[in-house]
């Protein structure tokens, strides 16, 4: 059977090009033929579609209290997240993504309903990450928008929107593309309510692909010093910085604190932080998570990576955007007091002197894997050719 992901086309981003290897390396193992197409937005039109958002939904929906965080919201989503990368790092990741992704040539909105015909895929899956962040566009190639349509099937895994609402211009067009599709799944309860009322089919939600993997080829234990790690890619917490890295310290000690370095916005770690890296490929920011002492984060990636290898960890929120996936995982693995919202709530909860029950976290982790593998399983196995392999 031959496979098309289709999923964020990253520079650099960790979680994202790691997701991308882990469903990659789940499918090839039942033995499906795999390959990512490499679509890239044009991102004409994007000040417009926001305008349309603007006078024609935002108003209608946001009143009072709600006004000013969502309004927050829209003008980081307007003027976009502007990044600070070394040279170094995009060459290291362009290495990662040759290496383990192995892209199709490039398509945008114009081009993909032509490569995806033309690599003669069976079924294309679309996700992981937050593949419906933009459901605003006019055209929403993340929702199987192509030109030409395609003939074969197409499905979602654990697909993923932090958007604060469905535009009433969008509304027609989601409810007819996601009609096309012969299994949707997402990767939280906020995206499942934003769009179960557009789909007919039974939404599942399913665990984000790095939790189907071991990633067991990519890791090298180390021996090393104790250390903290950190990977911020929004604002910073509520109280500071400072304040949870000493409360971390007056548990594990006068550590090293090791900042991972992405975004501008991340560079509000640097002060408190030891050593500073920016150029670390996926590869090396991993292993850095599984040999790190207490990992403080507010990536979804790093506290799923925290929970594979089982690590102590605390992780935040600032913003809105970033809240809704962070807030899932909270209450599905009963992780309340780990997942803060500020420096007085991880004092109130006692955060960091809090142990993580992993025997019941490992054990609820388990079920949900076996869910989400159960769900790809049975959307592939429609295809006769891979059935009675898929369920051996």
């Amino acid at each position: 059977m031959r496979v098309g992901i289709l999923t964020m086309n990253y520079h650099a981003n960790y979680g994202g090009m790691l997701q991308c290897v882990a469903l990659r390396r789940t499918l090839e193992s039942w033995g499906c033929v795999v390959e990512v197409v490499r679509f890239a937005p044009k991102n004409k039109g994007r000040f417009i579609q926001w305008l349309k958002l603007l006078f024609f939904d935002f108003s209608f929906h946001f009143l009072g209290s709600k006004l000013y965080a969502t309004g927050k919201d829209f003008l980081s989503r307007l003027m976009g997240k502007k990044k600070a990368l070394s040279l170094r790092l995009l060459e290291k990741c362009k290495l990662f993504v040759d290496r383990y992704i192995h892209y199709t040539e490039p398509c945008d909105e114009r081009t993909i309903g032509q490569l995806i015909q033309r690599h003669k895929f069976d079924i294309v899956i679309i996700g992981s990450d937050k593949i419906w962040g933009e459901i605003s566009r006019e055209k929403l190639v993340y929702m199987g928008d192509w030109n030409p349509p395609f003939e074969g099937k197409i499905l979602s895994y654990a697909a993923c929107s932090s958007f604060p609402f469905i535009p009433r211009y969008n509304t027609d067009k989601i409810h007819s593309l996601l009609k096309k599709f012969s299994a949707i799944s997402v990767r939280d309860s906020y995206t499942y309510n934003l769009l179960t009322e557009y789909s007919d089919l039974d939404i599942k939600i399913v665990l984000d692909p790095v939790f189907l993997y071991d990633f067991a080829p990519f890791l090298e234990k180390q021996d090393k010093d104790p250390y903290i790690f950190t990977y911020i890619l929004g604002s910073e917490i509520k109280g500071g910085h400072g304040e949870i890295l000493k409360m971390i310290k007056r548990k594990y000690g006068n550590i090293k604190v090791k900042a991972f370095v992405l975004s501008i916005n991340s560079t509000n770690i640097v002060p408190f932080a030891d050593e500073m890296i920016d150029d670390a490929d996926p590869i090396e920011w991993l292993n850095a998570i599984y040999n790190a002492d207490f990992i403080y984060t507010d990536s979804f990636h790093g506290i799923a990576f925290s929970l594979k290898f089982q690590k102590p960890f605390v992780a935040y929120y600032a913003e809105s955007s970033r809240a809704t996936r962070l807030v899932d995982l909270r209450d599905r693995l009963n992780l309340k007091k780990q997942i803060i919202s500020s420096v007085s709530d991880a004092k109130e909860k006692e955060a960091i002197e809090s142990e993580l029950d992993y025997v019941y976290i490992n054990e609820r982790l388990k079920e949900m894997k076996e869910e989400s593998i159960r769900f790809l399983r049975s959307c592939l196995s429609c295809n006769h050719s891979l059935k009675s392999y898929l369920c051996e």
